[in-house]
């Protein structure tokens, strides 16, 4: 008994982490340092209600019929009506592609009020009356957390998901929680098998070295591949969200290897991954730089 009563509580004691720990990630980038000041939003919510209330009322009255509307077309189907009404994911929307989403009820019903109640808050944020920075950063998380939010993304409300965990006898859905739990350790989404490059070995194998650095950034030239080179030197300079060797991949698709290939001495601004002691900097435009 007692051995069986230890079992459930260090069962449950994981799954109560797991849960602290899934949180956590979700959170983490809303947090005070994201740029997004909820406090200058929320104000600006209810004084764009306060002033424009009829219009507000309009939109909720609309939505709220939408959304009643579309719950009768499912529970109550009226004869000679058609059977359901449409609502056409966008045609790149790759999420709603499985034929469950269009041929069975329950599925089509959590599609169709998703993208209804995200059309809701889209038209919600155009019509708050925010400074042009705050909406738009207003926008970009409205558009994230639709996003998120969408059935498609959920083990239980997603068909292929749920025949996959049929088929495979819930082995999908124990190696999606193991994926998910290295997500979290890892703070972003793994979007490829990042055991299968490693730089150095099969990535940025081009030959160079660092030949000047700071606390943003190192400076790397590559080794030249030809007896003579160009007198003007190629810089390369890749997107500070992006590591240097997006510019220099595998041998057969790398850009510095071609241009020394080509005759050029290359030289290639690799920025560093900034600490939060660091996070506050920012960018400084010269005169010199600006011609």
């Amino acid at each position: 008994m007692n051995d069986s009563t230890d079992s459930t509580d260090a069962t449950q004691a994981a799954i109560e982490a797991f849960r602290r720990q899934l949180l956590a990630g979700v959170v983490k980038p809303l947090d005070i340092n994201s740029g997004f000041d909820a406090a200058e939003v929320v104000k600006a919510l209810t004084a764009g209600l306060v002033e424009d209330t009829e219009r507000w009322r309009e939109l909720q009255n609309r939505y709220y019929s939408k959304q009643l509307e579309l719950w009768a077309a499912y529970t109550q189907p009226q004869a000679g009506a058609p059977a359901r009404p449409p609502f056409e994911p966008a045609a790149a929307d790759r999420r709603f592609r499985a034929p469950e989403w269009r041929k069975e009820p329950y599925f089509e019903y959590l599609a169709q009020s998703y993208l209804l109640a995200g059309q809701w808050l889209r038209e919600i944020v155009e019509g708050t009356k925010l400074q042009p920075p705050a909406k738009r950063k207003l926008d970009f998380f409205t558009r994230q957390f639709v996003d998120a939010m969408s059935p498609a993304n959920f083990p239980w409300s997603n068909p292929e998901a749920i025949k996959l965990s049929a088929e495979t006898d819930g082995e999908s859905v124990r190696l999606g929680l193991r994926n998910l739990a290295a997500d979290l350790d890892k703070g972003m989404i793994s979007m490829t098998d990042e055991s299968a490059f490693e730089v150095g070995r099969n990535l940025a194998v081009t030959p160079g070295e660092v030949i000047f650095e700071n606390d943003f950034m190192q400076l790397i030239q590559y080794r030249p591949a030809t007896d003579t080179v160009f007198e003007r030197p190629l810089v390369m300079v890749p997107p500070c969200i992006n590591k240097y060797y997006i510019l220099d991949l595998q041998p057969e698709n790398s850009l510095a290897r071609h241009a020394i290939v080509q005759g050029h001495t290359v030289f290639m601004v690799s920025w560093r991954n900034m600490p939060p002691e660091m996070g506050r900097a920012t960018w400084t435009i010269t005169s010199s730089m600006a011609c």
